[in-house]
């Protein structure tokens, strides 16, 4: 027999009880998030109460708490407090969640559609319910018009705002709003990319050295058989130049030269 409840009363409900509401307007739970909130309940137990209803076969229904009591779940906890509510459920669980701020811009929408569905509100009414003006549930609504692809991406990315959302969906067709919503996440996808990492600074002395061994691979590597005698004649006063250049900075190193211009290495 089912348990009877009472309007307004705290229970404490078995967590495996509870069943999701189908048409709940929560979609996403972020992993992230609920592992934190999973912690917390196993350090703090449960805080808030959920909202429950039960149907005509006795099943009881989250109307809201949908995240702590999957976090419930996650953290082993047997039991959650959960207060009984009748009516308008489908009102109550958009507006608690709406409240608390908890919903991603397209489940806001979509949570909004089927109560205007449901309940054959208009956006007046529906606005004067959520506290909102009129142009601002209008607004959100208009998000429900944005191809499935997108609304899927949305879903399963919070981090999407809705301003973003509201500006594609206020384009004319279906490639404008396409044209919006593909430039954003280009832009995101651009700040999140990986910078190139910086190569490492190189000494002004480092460089001379670098280029001076470069230079002498080249020297050592010249093939002279085609050069004419010009060349020859110009090759050989500019390395007697990089001799004496190159004598001159041994003995200011303090390293002795032979006669040959062989330094003698200690």
């Amino acid at each position: 027999m089912a348990t009877t409840y009472v309007k307004g009363r705290i229970y404490k409900l078995d967590v495996n009880s509870l069943q999701a509401d189908p048409q709940q307007p929560r979609k996403y739970l972020d992993s992230g998030a609920l592992s934190e909130l999973a912690a917390s309940i196993q350090k703090h137990d449960v805080l808030q109460p959920i909202l429950f209803r039960q149907d005509d076969q006795g099943t009881l229904f989250i109307v809201a708490g949908e995240r702590r009591v999957a976090a419930s779940k996650q953290a082993g906890i047997a039991t959650i407090p959960g207060i009984y509510v009748e009516g308008k459920y489908r009102e109550i669980s958009l507006v608690e969640n709406i409240l608390r701020e908890n919903l991603t811009p397209v489940e806001e929408a979509e949570g909004m559609k089927l109560l205007m569905a449901e309940e054959g509100y208009n956006q007046y009414q529906l606005a004067d319910m959520l506290g909102k003006t009129q142009s601002s549930v209008s607004k959100t609504l208009t998000i429900n018009n944005l191809p499935e692809d997108i609304l899927n991406q949305a879903r399963s990315n919070p981090n999407i705002p809705k301003t973003v959302l509201m500006e594609a969906a206020g384009a004319k067709t279906e490639k404008g709003m396409r044209t919006v919503f593909e430039r954003y996440m280009a832009q995101q996808a651009k700040k999140s990319a990986a910078p190139t990492p910086a190569k490492p600074r190189v000494s002004k002395e480092t460089a001379i050295i670098n280029q001076t061994v470069a230079f002498n691979d080249k020297l050592a590597n010249l093939q002279l058989e085609n050069w004419n005698e010009v060349n020859r004649q110009e090759l050989t006063g500019v390395l007697g130049d990089i001799r004496q250049t190159a004598t001159s900075l041994l003995l200011t190193l303090g390293v002795q030269v032979t006669a040959e211009g062989e330094p003698q290495l200690q």
